[in-house]
């Protein structure tokens, strides 16, 4: 039931609030609207509430705290950066995961962002483009205080998204993407790389979202011609790694997507890597990296601050 509410307030009110859909006088009445419903929600899933297996959770997201902690337990320094994507594999998996040698973990990704850096973005062919958040946005400054060992770039599939770029719209596949996005990665590599870290891109997997099947190829598409643009890079820039999270979620094709793992869903909206699934791909994950998953972190470690 709660997948199936977030899945329709993604739909029809996340997207269209992300994509500029509603005017001013419509957020003005739909806000506490949605506030209402919010409340007779909660009171009809609490009275069978039961506390579920993994609470949402971001891990560390202040670089102060995690550059202490980092000193404290002389552990490596993972830095994982990019979209709502990473933010929940991070903050679900990565972070719950105790290594050997101790790591780390420092969540920097940001919800409905973009990268590169656009001007403004649409999705689809009706939205006339609006105003987007910067995956890059405070870089500089986390990995400067943080001052990484590692760190993973992860942007999970944008589906038919065009973006808007010193006056060109673009869009994965077409002409003048794969450039611009290379010099995106340039300059993501020079930033995160700037004390010393080694970057490590990260490939998307398809996404499994709801909506038509066309739709969904389409989008699949996108993501096969962005994924080209990374392996591109890395094969340009040796000193760049990749860890090809498309091809252990999806082998071949989009059709031979990995849905569930040990009975438990992958990505139980089909876009982010929730619970068990995070826990489950986070550790396959650090294993690229050289680090041995040796337990998941105790109750006690994981209230950490969210500031």
């Amino acid at each position: 039931m709660t997948l199936s509410l977030a899945a329709l307030s993604y739909r029809f009110v996340e997207r269209p609030i992300r994509y500029g859909a509603f005017s001013a006088s419509t957020l003005r009445w739909l806000t506490p609207a949605s506030a209402a419903a919010l409340v007779v929600l909660c009171i009809a899933t609490t009275l069978r509430y039961a506390p579920p297996t993994t609470a949402l959770q971001q891990g560390i997201v202040a670089p102060r705290r995690a550059a202490r902690l980092a000193s404290q337990r002389n552990a490596q320094r993972v830095m994982v950066a990019g979209n709502s994507v990473a933010n929940m594999l991070a903050g679900e998996g990565l972070a719950q995961l105790v290594t050997s040698p101790p790591s780390v973990v420092l969540n920097r990704g940001r919800f409905s962002c973009t990268f590169p850096d656009a001007d403004q973005a649409r999705f689809g062919d009706r939205d006339a483009g609006h105003q987007t958040i910067h995956c890059t946005d405070g870089w500089r400054h986390d990995v400067a205080t943080f001052r990484p060992d590692t760190v993973l770039l992860l942007v999970g599939d944008a589906g038919v998204t065009a973006y808007l770029y010193d006056g060109i719209w673009l869009q994965p596949c077409q002409a003048g993407f794969a450039p611009w996005y290379r010099r995106g990665l340039d300059g993501a590599v020079a930033q995160l790389g700037a004390k010393g870290a080694r970057v490590v891109l990260v490939t998307a997997p398809y996404s499994r979202y709801w909506g038509p099947l066309e739709d969904q190829r389409r989008s699949a598409e996108s993501t096969d011609c962005t994924n080209t643009a990374v392996y591109e890079y890395v094969s340009a820039h040796p000193a760049v790694g990749l860890v090809d999270l498309a091809r252990f979620v999806c082998p071949t094709d989009f059709e031979s997507c990995r849905t569930l793992v040990d009975g438990e869903p992958l990505r139980p909206d089909g876009v982010h890597f929730r619970g068990y699934g995070a826990r489950y791909v986070s550790g396959w994950m650090l294993g690229q990296l050289g680090l041995t998953v040796v337990g998941e972190q105790p109750a006690s470690a994981k209230a950490v601050s969210l500031r």
